[in-house]
């Protein structure tokens, strides 16, 4: 009797555990991670995008695809992905994180730093997610924020090279020197080839007016890494604060012909070679400083002065000066140097004009009469050597 009892209770328990299965079992069928069967990224975007045609009203799924986009770093149609994520699931905030990560890695910190926002509002961030956070924040100088985001990431990894740098170039930021040079040594410590940290502590160097120390570590810097341009530039930027013009020209050119996107350096050798009147030179590494930073106010006022100065074009000039002056609107010798070029842009189109040419007419006309006047007067009155003879 208890055998006959327990049997059927047994088979209630185990159809109200596969009740409970098919309750909490996904709702959508989502092709599996990969494994040693299915290592291959396009097959599995292949079988992803076959679950998206036949249900594109899954969010998952486009989740699920914007991840193999970016490790494949096709960062275009994995926003795209994300973005739709998002639109089928706004509180999807993976996808929020997703995003903010594939903006920044797409070289758009800007929309990386709106999308960033949102995801906050929505729930708690990975690590991941508050590390490139705490990046982006720091290009757009915004080192508090930065600075609050990194030390959440460093509770969890507080020996983390990259952590302990950023914290290292944020302290540079806030001219916390002690600080600065504590994280960035303790960066080095971990990977003496850790090239950021090198660079900062040489700018801290020669920040400091400790030219010495910024040489030597300079030096040791170019034997580490060979011929690098950035330290080629920091070696330059030191031997012009030593008046050693000549040398230093030497490494800017050195550097943008190693690398001719190097702006700061083909900025620096512009300067040197407008001193010294090398006019051409000077003028081609400032246009090759403005096509890498379009920002580069400074250039823009060289250029604005080397086409009055030296190539009489009035038009380029007062350009030049325009877009220093639209750059920086309160430098009262840009405002001063855009007014005077534009007084003589005006008068040279005037001089185009048709109203001009009819003016020169006119004056010609003028001018042809008095002089028909003149030698009419001296035809009817005799010269004084005539009277005298």
């Amino acid at each position: 009797m208890r055998m006959g009892i327990w049997l059927p209770a047994c088979l209630l328990i185990l159809l109200g555990l596969n009740a409970c299965k098919l309750d909490f079992s996904p709702k959508t069928e989502i092709p599996p991670p990969p494994n040693a069967r299915n290592t291959n990224l396009d097959k599995q975007i292949s079988e992803l995008s076959s679950y998206i045609k036949d249900k594109p009203q899954i969010a998952e799924l486009f989740f699920q695809r914007a991840r193999l986009y970016d490790q494949k770093k096709w960062y275009a149609a994995a926003v795209t992905d994300a973005i739709e994520c998002i639109r089928l699931s706004p509180k999807h905030d993976e996808a929020y994180y997703l995003l903010t990560l594939l903006h920044y890695r797409n070289n758009n910190p800007k929309q990386a730093l709106q999308t960033a926002q949102k995801a906050e509002k929505i729930g708690t961030g990975q690590l991941s997610f508050y590390r490139a956070l705490a990046k982006i924040q720091y290009e757009y100088k915004d080192y508090n924020n930065a600075l609050k985001n990194i030390e959440r990431v460093e509770k969890f990894f507080p020996e983390d090279k990259e952590v302990l740098y950023y914290k290292g170039a944020i302290f540079k930021q806030y001219q916390d020197t002690a600080k600065a040079f504590m994280y960035l040594r303790a960066v080095l410590a971990q990977d003496p080839a850790y090239k950021p940290a090198r660079l900062d502590i040489i700018q801290i160097f020669s920040k400091l007016g400790k030219l010495k120390y910024a040489n030597k570590l300079t030096h040791e810097s170019l034997k580490l890494f060979g011929q690098d341009p950035d330290f080629l530039y920091e070696l330059g930027i030191n031997l012009k604060n030593l008046n050693r013009f000549d040398t230093s020209a030497t490494c800017f050119e050195r550097v943008v012909a190693l690398d001719s996107t190097h702006w700061r350096a083909a900025h620096q050798g512009g300067i040197y070679y407008l001193n010294k009147k090398y006019i051409s030179r000077a003028k081609t590494l400032f246009e090759l400083a403005i096509r890498h930073n379009p920002k580069l106010t400074s250039a823009y006022y060289y250029m604005g002065f080397i086409h009055e100065k030296y190539f009489r074009d009035v038009m380029l000039s007062e350009g030049y000066y325009a877009a220093a002056l639209k750059l920086d609107p309160n430098n009262q010798e840009f405002e001063k140097a855009q007014k005077r070029m534009k007084k003589r842009v005006d008068f040279w189109i005037f001089k185009q004009s048709p109203e001009y040419l009819e003016f020169k007419r006119r004056q010609r006309n003028r001018d042809d009469k008095k002089n028909y006047e003149r030698e009419q007067i001296s035809d009817l009155v005799p010269s004084i050597s005539d009277s005298i003879r």
